[in-house]
């Protein structure tokens, strides 16, 4: 029995247009195909037993094809049956309303082009300075460029009473060290990756790993508990398009209980002077990939490389590694009168040397890359080993600059920091060392 004074609220509904419309483009030009071939077959078929002159069912086909491409030419036949007629009548109507419905679904999928490529899932990662992120990534789905793209984030927060609601808290991003409400990005070229990231402790706030955020239930975002089976993440992005000057606006939905993925995201290598489907990363692009960065020298101390990066390792333990194909010698200039030539590596096909791996998130790269400018970083992925490899992930190590070589010997400090630092690991690496490593 239906209560007075209580409104019935219609059910939300979609046309069936805009369903169509959500479709890929090859879907609705393929179930527009098939829909018009089914139709010519039904239709002939009934043609071939109503029309009196008795078409064959090929004939009857081309009369159906006939009549979508001109409709009205069958009912205009004289002595036929009241339900040829009525057959005849629907096939007009149907000639004239699935070609609209279908083609105006498709135009309406044109209009609604969504220029930007979401990742499914959301990473959930460490950064120096931040603790637990999230990393929301995307791409410029065009081959245009866009400009003047703003992020903004919030979460979606369904309440546990009922009836239910939903709260909506915006969420900060990180821009560099700073934490703002939108993020903009002036200018995208096609296929040019983006990474918004989310803190999640509020700013002056006790932050926590990403393992420790993955293991719980709950979530604390930016203050604001909640339970993760109740949380939905939501980005919104809009932008211009350069070539017609039109907007857009892109959104993506990600639930916490089921697409957060403990890890850091897969870096895209982009090359301004290479198509992009060669940029390196791509295949992985939907998933997250382990980096670890493979030391040789007195960083296998992990106090040294802490010192000598700047930021924190955390509870990460190394682990003893082979690298394959380099042999490992005194041959990089420095500069520095403390520590003029240290230890560098050279490609020599047979050889190998140890060290260790330390798994590391991008920060520790980007200021080990700043505080060795007598270094650069390589990728090592193929050439190293260790038990217990995750794949996929990238292995990066740091071999001399252009213009570092050095020919002068080490000095005895600089030499006994290394045996000291491979001694803790014990004697057999400390062996290893000696044996792999050329004359001082």
């Amino acid at each position: 029995m239906r209560r007075r004074g209580v409104a019935r609220h219609p059910i939300i509904k979609y046309p069936l247009a805009l369903r169509i419309s959500r479709l890929r483009l090859r879907t609705i030009i393929t179930a527009c195909v098939l829909t018009l071939a089914v139709l010519v077959v039904a239709l002939a078929v009934a043609l071939h037993f109503l029309d009196r002159d008795r078409p064959t069912v090929r004939h009857a086909m081309r009369l159906v094809w006939a009549e979508i491409v001109n409709p009205g030419g069958l009912i205009a036949k004289d002595g036929q049956s009241p339900l040829y007629y009525a057959v005849a009548a629907g096939l007009s109507f149907l000639a004239v309303l699935v070609p609209i419905f279908l083609l105006g679904s498709f135009a309406f999928k044109l209009f609604l082009h969504d220029p930007l490529v979401w990742r499914p899932t959301v990473s959930l990662q460490d950064q120096a300075g931040a603790g637990a992120i999230l990393a929301l990534r995307c791409y410029n789905g065009t081959n245009v460029p866009l400009v003047s793209i703003t992020f903004k984030v919030l979460a979606l927060i369904r309440s546990t009473g009922s009836p239910a609601s939903l709260d909506h808290v915006p969420l900060q991003i990180l821009a560099g060290e700073q934490r703002v409400d939108a993020r903009e990005f002036e200018l995208s070229p096609p296929a040019e990756p983006f990474t918004v990231r989310v803190p999640l402790a509020a700013k002056g706030a006790r932050t926590r790993s990403a393992r420790e955020v993955f293991d719980l239930p709950d979530i604390d975002l930016q203050g604001r508990p909640a339970n993760k089976r109740r949380v939905t993440i939501a980005i919104v992005a809009s932008g211009t398009y350069t070539v017609t000057g039109t907007t857009f606006v892109s959104h993506r939905s990600y639930e916490l209980s089921r697409d957060l993925l403990l890890g850091h995201f897969q870096s895209i290598e982009v090359d301004p002077h290479t198509p992009p489907h060669r940029w390196d990363g791509w295949p992985n692009f939907d998933g997250n990939r382990d980096i670890y960065l493979f030391v040789y020298d007195e960083a296998v101390d992990p106090a040294v490389l802490e010192s000598s990066a700047g930021v924190a390792l955390g509870p990460a333990v190394p682990v003893q590694a082979t690298l394959r194909g380099w042999v490992r010698d005194w041959t990089v200039a420095t500069g520095d009168p403390a520590t003029p030539t240290r230890l560098g590596l050279t490609r020599a096909p047979g050889a190998e040397c140890n060290g260790v791996v330390f798994p590391v998130i991008s920060d520790v790269l980007e200021r080990t890359d700043e505080s060795q400018p007598w270094y650069r970083r390589i990728d090592v992925t193929d050439d190293v080993d260790w038990p217990g490899r995750p794949d996929p992930c990238t292995v990066y190590c740091y071999v001399a600059a252009a213009g570092a070589s050095a020919a002068a010997p080490p000095t005895l400090a600089a030499a006994e920091a290394v045996e000291r630092a491979f001694a803790e690991l014990g004697d057999e690496a400390l062996r290893t060392y000696r044996a792999t490593t050329g004359p001082q």
